[in-house]
């Protein structure tokens, strides 16, 4: 099978992944919800502006890695909550830039916001490391796990989209998923999202 099938069949396969996933995910969440009646549905955005990625560096490219990196560092400072993120990679117009779309809830967003930015800090004034988004519905699932904007790339980079669908092509679609205090498991051709521990 020639090299650029494989990234088609991988993405016909990520794309039935996702979408179970943002459907179970959906049924977590009004689970969680129950005991979390007095919090608010976010979706983070975290961009580490000193991680990023010239189209040369795409072969070391590793999203396993990022990932730990991402839950070390939170884990690091004492972040501890239930979590359900995924990673994206952006084009910069001249470089890649990993970030994190992560579905959590607080009972003060201004304030997970400021402890985030300590933990994820901007280079220079004016830089926007952290956002923090409320929710209204749970429409907001399908674009946390859509790993990449194809049509931003299509648009921005064309050329350049194959090499990087290329370094992605080892990248399970599980593999891209940022879990803390949930576990998720294969289940009749579907996931399931279940909670570990009491968060």
């Amino acid at each position: 099978m020639k090299k650029i099938d494989r990234v088609e069949l991988k993405k016909s396969r990520a794309r039935k992944t996702v979408g179970a996933g943002v459907l179970n995910q959906r049924t977590t969440i009004k689970q969680l919800r129950v005991t979390r009646k007095r919090k608010l549905l976010v979706m983070v955005t975290i961009i580490p502006l000193m991680v990023t990625y010239k189209p040369e560096d795409l072969p070391v490219l590793k999203v396993q890695k990022l990932n730990r990196w991402l839950k070390d560092a939170l884990t690091k400072a004492g972040f501890k909550r239930v979590m359900l993120g995924s990673i994206d990679l952006s084009w910069e117009g001249g470089f890649y830039q990993p970030h994190w779309h992560i579905a959590m809830w607080t009972s003060d967003r201004k304030r997970l916001r400021r402890r985030l930015k300590r933990i994820f800090p901007g280079l220079q004034r004016g830089d926007r490391p952290v956002h923090t988004s409320p929710t209204y519905s749970l429409g907001f699932l399908p674009y946390k796990d859509k790993a990449i904007k194809l049509p931003a790339l299509l648009r921005n980079n064309r050329r350049g989209l194959p090499y990087l669908l290329l370094a992605l092509d080892g990248t399970e679609p599980l593999e891209l998923m940022v879990l803390s205090g949930v576990r998720v498991s294969a289940q009749d051709g579907g996931l399931e999202f279940k909670k570990i521990a009491h968060r």
